[in-house]
C-alpha cells in the first residue's frame, strides 16, 4: 500500500504541474486554479477522515490555519512561477526544497546519514549543476568534467 500511495502522489504532483502550466498558458487566474486545487485536496482529506472514523483534533486547529496560510502563499507563488518560466525548471526548484528539512534533520535532530540519503543528495546536487548548463548542441562527458 505505501508504494501505491507514493506512486499516486508522484502522478498527482506531475499532473498538478502540467495542469498549472496549461492553465497559466491559457491566461487563467491563479486564485481560481489554487481554489480548485485546494478544494480537491479538502475533498480527498474529508473522505479520508470519514473512512478512518476520526474527527478533527481541535487543539491543533490554529497550527493548521497557519499552515494553510503558508500553503496558500506557496501555491500562489508556484502558479506564478509556472506561468512565467519553464515547467521543468520550476518543478526541479520545487523539488530542491527538500534539502532544507534534510539538512535540519541531520544537523539538529541527529538523524543518521544513510547510503540512500547520500545518493539522493548527490542526485539533487547533480541536478542543480546540470540545470545550469546551456544547450550547446552535442554534449560529452569530457565537457562536463572540464566545467567542474
Amino acid at each position: 500500500m505505501p508504494i501505491f500511495l507514493f506512486l499516486a502522489n508522484t502522478v498527482c504532483y506531475a499532473g498538478q504541474s502540467s495542469l498549472g502550466k496549461l492553465y497559466a498558458a491559457k491566461g487563467g487566474n491563479a486564485n481560481s486554479f489554487n481554489l480548485c486545487k485546494a478544494g480537491s485536496a479538502a475533498i480527498l482529506f474529508s473522505i479520508w477522515l470519514l473512512c478512518k472514523g476520526q474527527g478533527i483534533h481541535w487543539a491543533t486547529l490554529p497550527w493548521a490555519a497557519v499552515y494553510g496560510i503558508c500553503l496558500c502563499v506557496s501555491m500562489y507563488a508556484g502558479f506564478q512561477a509556472l506561468s512565467c518560466g519553464p515547467m521543468a525548471l520550476t518543478s526541479i526548484l520545487a523539488a530542491m526544497s527538500l534539502i532544507i528539512p534534510f539538512l535540519w534533520g541531520v544537523l539538529f535532530w541527529q538523524e543518521l546519514l544513510t547510503v540512500w540519503s547520500i545518493v539522493g543528495l548527490v542526485c539533487l546536487l547533480s541536478a542543480i549543476l546540470l540545470i545550469n548548463f546551456k544547450k550547446q548542441g552535442k554534449f560529452t562527458i569530457f565537457q562536463f568534467i572540464i566545467r567542474l
